[in-house]
């Protein structure tokens, strides 16, 4: 196997941290490294990795706010490309290549290739995944000791001085549950925190036993079949698209997680159904609802422009030249998919032709 790396308000009042999500679902490096860090928590031992807790906001508002639902149903309607996870790229004269969203958790029934998914994995020769450094626990503990400085405060200053005094009883307890060290919770910058304290105990649970992500799963799949690994991004690019935007948008949002507590889960489980579902086109007007706050703004802008955006054009570019030769399976987090700037988008102004392939069980696995 080569492997090369480029260098290339309904019962949520209380808390939104929609974006934290967000991130939490795309930044799979901060996962694996927040899991090689973990002892194993009194909290998560009273998890079965099998077993998450979490309730269906989409269910709820559908008992409780309809009105809402079928605003957020009609923003789904307007996605574009937002009606699929696999999608079929091709142009005249060589052989098909393959775009394919995943979600970075090693939940089983997120880690499990469909089977039109896999059966287009087969045959593909050259496979493209965000970061190849990120799905090993060693490359991923490497990249942050060297980009340190980005997730780590250094000077000896804590977080606890940047939270309300109010808040700190609740990040002592969010920290232990997950198992992580308050002496290095306070350590570590907002951003990283909260994205740590926005992932479910049970996710954590399976990482420190040891189930891969669904990226992971990819990658395995690619080394022990011999063919070519490429990374679209470095580690170095997906920290900084998190870690640079201002620190007082950050702790706005870890005081949010932190007050919103086990409403987390909730949201971690309504995406997960989403994705699923193959719904892709509802999680982010979802998302939206959920955290009003940073839906507009400047700030949010630049967030989302920094970690979905920006990374579109930059992951798009990268393959170009793979995807040329056909043959490819390209795996990017599933919300980079859709939208008149997703890499969907992104791939036909290649000239490409992209087309959606049917991932439910109806299928039978038969890529047509």
């Amino acid at each position: 196997m080569l492997i090369n790396q480029a260098k290339h308000n309904s019962g949520l009042a209380a808390g939104r941290p929609a974006l934290i999500g967000y991130a939490t679902i795309k930044l799979l490096l901060v996962l694996v490294f927040i899991a090689s860090l973990m002892k194993v928590a009194s909290a998560a031992s009273e998890h079965s990795p099998e077993v998450c807790d979490g309730r269906d906001i989409v269910a709820e508002l559908a008992s409780n706010d309809s009105a809402v639902l079928q605003r957020l149903r009609s923003e789904a309607a307007d996605a574009v490309n937002a009606d699929s996870i696999l999608w079929r790229i091709s142009r005249a004269g060589i052989a098909d290549s393959w775009l394919f969203g995943t979600m970075h958790m090693a939940d089983p029934m997120i880690a499990t290739l469909p089977e039109p998914a896999a059966a287009a994995l087969d045959q593909s020769q050259t496979v493209l995944i965000e970061n190849v450094e990120a799905t090993d626990r060693a490359g991923a503990v490497a990249a942050l000791v060297r980009f340190k400085e980005l997730s780590f405060y250094l000077d000896g200053s804590t977080v606890e001085t940047r939270l309300g005094d109010d808040l700190l009883p609740a990040l002592g307890e969010a920290a232990e549950q997950r198992g992580i060290p308050s002496a290095l919770a306070v350590r570590m910058r907002p951003w990283l925190l909260a994205t740590a304290l926005a992932v479910p105990v049970c996710e954590l649970a399976r990482k420190q036993a040891g189930e891969p992500v669904l990226d992971a799963v990819i990658a395995a799949k690619a080394a022990d079949d011999g063919k070519r690994l490429i990374g679209l991004e470095t580690s170095e690019e997906q920290f900084r698209a998190a870690a640079l935007l201002p620190e007082r948008f950050h702790v706005a949002a870890l005081e949010e997680t932190l007050r919103l507590g086990p409403r987390t889960d909730d949201v971690m489980a309504t995406i997960k159904g989403l994705y699923i579902a193959g719904d892709i086109a509802m999680i982010d007007p979802l998302m939206r609802h959920v955290s009003r706050r940073f839906s507009a703004g400047d700030e949010a802008v630049d967030f989302r422009k920094r970690l979905v955006h920006d990374r579109n054009r930059v992951m798009a570019k990268r393959a170009q030249g793979y995807l040329a030769d056909g043959g490819v399976f390209m795996a990017v987090g599933a919300l980079h998919l859709p939208g008149s700037d997703g890499v969907v988008a992104l791939l036909r102004e290649q000239g490409f032709a992209v087309e959606p392939v049917e991932t439910h069980p109806q299928s039978n696995g038969k890529l047509n």
